[in-house]
């Protein structure tokens, strides 16, 4: 950087130093277990000493698999275009996740079953305690099928209650 330029951003940021909050004093009204990161050990928590591995028997062995050769190192692949996810038509195709587990609110709610739309990007929520294929099955029903009507697809990561026989046949 141009020592010149250099010299007048810190002489800027010097100016307005006021400006920035330094400490979670510097920020009245905002909850500091919100703003600092703490990581939950304990204190009386050691580290642990692993011994040392020896790869290269495996290492060998992948490198003369023919499938390992094949199919190994997907991640490592050139990258290619994503294509969009398209929707003849408004709340036809559903997309659902389920999300958390967040810290624990009122009535023991720590996940959020999420589904979205793929033609509005309309998304409808819920919070659970637990996430069961029953909790699922309900809020498919409350929450897409009788407000939008029946989708034409649902779109969903293969969780477990998504691909539990009960919600299947409550899909069918």
């Amino acid at each position: 950087m141009d020592p010149d330029i250099q010299g007048k951003i810190m002489a800027l940021l010097t100016h307005n130093a006021d400006l920035f909050a330094w400490t979670s004093a510097d920020m009245p009204g905002i909850d500091p277990n919100f703003i600092c990161h703490k990581l939950a050990i304990y204190k009386e928590a050691k580290p642990v000493s692993q011994r040392q591995r020896k790869l290269g028997d495996c290492k060998v062995y992948v490198q003369k698999c023919k499938a390992c050769q094949e199919f190994g190192n997907l991640h490592q692949l050139p990258a290619t275009a994503l294509h969009s996810m398209q929707s003849a038509w408004p709340f036809a195709w559903w997309g659902m996740d389920i999300l958390g587990p967040f810290p624990i609110a009122k009535n023991q709610l720590k996940f959020l079953l999420v589904g979205i739309d793929y033609f509005t990007k309309w998304i409808e929520a819920e919070p659970l305690a637990k996430i069961t294929t029953a909790n699922v099955q309900k809020f498919t029903w409350k929450k897409i099928i009788c407000k939008y009507g029946l989708p034409q697809a649902i779109t969903t990561d293969n969780g477990k209650q998504f691909i539990d026989k009960n919600f299947e046949q409550f899909l069918k």
